[in-house]
């Protein structure tokens, strides 16, 4: 008997699924079980009637860190780092069914316990999905700004050169300059103009690249779980 799983909503309905797949597992041999899954967010404790009383929960909770299979009476407790099975009916006069039962539900709660841990692996892909959507998203409105900063900066630039250059040659009345002069000076004054505009221009590259880096930052932040609309964690037994 094992289990067989398919993509799952979010963790917690993949857990209570998990959980209540356990449950109809052995309640096909007349056995009432507690189920309790334990993740570093969430702890559930299921019964045949649904989630466990506190009693029910405090009970598991002295007896999880028992040995992996231990008995008392009629009952039967399997642990695991991340799952926990106690089965409360046991049928004791029957030798033969109750080892039977006990590797059944042995099988159970170690492919459980796989579940779990991948469970597990795939919460923590979500979060860092997650994570990276958020920082590629923020980086994208960082560049915008920057871009458009750039832009204004390109041309408050150009204006204040334009002013620059118109206020020199309108001096050149004044200062009794030959039209040789005077040419030298705007072609001189002009030129470095547009080489330091030239400059901006050619800066741009550096916009692309911030640009590529939030495209591919977007990019693997695409990877995405549908938590909520994937289909609820599926299970064949065998």
């Amino acid at each position: 008997m094992f289990f067989s799983t398919s993509k799952c909503g979010t963790a917690s309905t993949a857990l209570r699924a998990l959980a209540t797949l356990a449950l109809q597992s052995l309640g096909a041999f007349g056995i009432n079980c507690h189920v309790q899954l334990r993740t570093p967010g969430e702890t559930l404790t299921l019964t045949p009637e649904g989630p466990a009383s506190p009693l029910e929960e405090s009970v598991i909770e002295k007896l999880k860190d028992m040995e992996r299979i231990f008995g008392f009476g009629s009952r039967l407790i399997i642990n695991y780092d991340s799952v926990s099975l106690l089965l409360t009916n046991m049928p004791v006069a029957d030798e033969a069914l109750c080892g039977r039962i006990r590797d059944e539900a042995s099988v159970i709660a170690e492919t459980a316990e796989l579940a779990v841990a991948n469970i597990n692996l795939r919460t923590d892909a979500v979060t860092r999905a997650n994570e990276l959507r958020e920082l590629a998203s923020a980086s994208s409105l960082a560049i915008e700004e920057l871009r458009g900063n750039y832009r204004e900066l390109q041309g408050a630039t150009r204006v204040e050169f334009e002013t620059m250059a118109n206020s020199i040659e309108s001096m050149y009345v004044h200062l009794g300059l030959t039209n040789r002069q005077e040419f030298t000076i705007s072609d001189t004054v002009r030129g470095a103009i547009d080489r330091v505009l030239t400059l901006f221009e050619n800066s741009s590259e550096l916009d692309q690249n911030f640009a590529s880096i939030v495209a591919g930052l977007a990019k693997a932040g695409d990877y995405t779980v549908a938590q909520e609309n994937a289909p609820v964690l599926s299970v064949e037994l065998w």
